[in-house]
């Protein structure tokens, strides 16, 4: 998908990848928390702010490559980007900008309308980890945080799509999401399911 996209609200306009046409579309045909919740904003401005808010928390995660210079319709947007291996080692066609992120994008425009301060909880990692044997079950306390590289900076909803294309030096202590290997920082546990509770919160799956 190509570049640019933009809203206007009142007398600004922002750029945002995949536009609120297909943004809305695309959140149409899903049924998490999420989308309900975008589909319920009450205004066309504040389902463009959502997306708005998502495009720039996707934009600040450290990718592999660089944006392509001269960038495609002179967007100041990270994507499209050069350099970019896909997890099957693949080069990722620098003219245009992976469909995987532009759904990531519409993924966590969901989550922001369902919590308007979602980018502020990036650092409340999980602090317990349990271990459970039939009816038994102990607790562990095991800090971690998203900003030293203990917790993923993503919601699984975005990061099962964009891990391949992140800069390997994102790490976490339950995996590394890296360009070529894609392997999922929520397995915490270590237990095969990515659905620890992460940033103090259990993500819907």
């Amino acid at each position: 998908m190509s570049v640019p996209f933009s809203v206007t609200i009142g007398a600004d306009t922002f750029e945002v990848y995949g536009g609120i046409t297909a943004c809305t579309s695309y959140l149409n045909g899903r049924n998490s928390a999420g989308a309900v919740a975008f589909r319920a904003l009450p205004s066309a401005d504040d389902r463009a702010r959502a997306l708005i808010q998502a495009t720039a928390f996707l934009d600040a995660q450290t990718w592999q490559g660089m944006p392509t210079t001269p960038a495609v319709g002179g967007t100041a947007l990270q994507w499209p980007r050069t350099g970019v291996i896909d997890v099957n080692g693949n080069a990722v066609d620098s003219s245009t900008v992976p469909t995987n992120v532009v759904n990531a994008v519409f993924e966590l425009a969901a989550l922001f309308a369902d919590d308007a301060d979602l980018a502020e909880n990036v650092d409340a990692g999980t602090n317990v980890r349990g271990v459970k044997a039939g009816s038994a079950g102990v607790d562990f306390f095991v800090p971690t945080s998203a900003l030293d590289g203990s917790a993923p900076l993503l919601p699984p909803q975005a990061e099962r799509l964009v891990a391949q294309y992140l800069g390997s030096a994102v790490e976490s202590g339950g995996g590394v999401v890296s360009g070529t290997e894609g392997v999922s920082a929520f397995d915490v546990d270590g237990d095969g399911d990515d659905d620890d509770n992460i940033w103090g919160r259990s993500w819907p799956l």
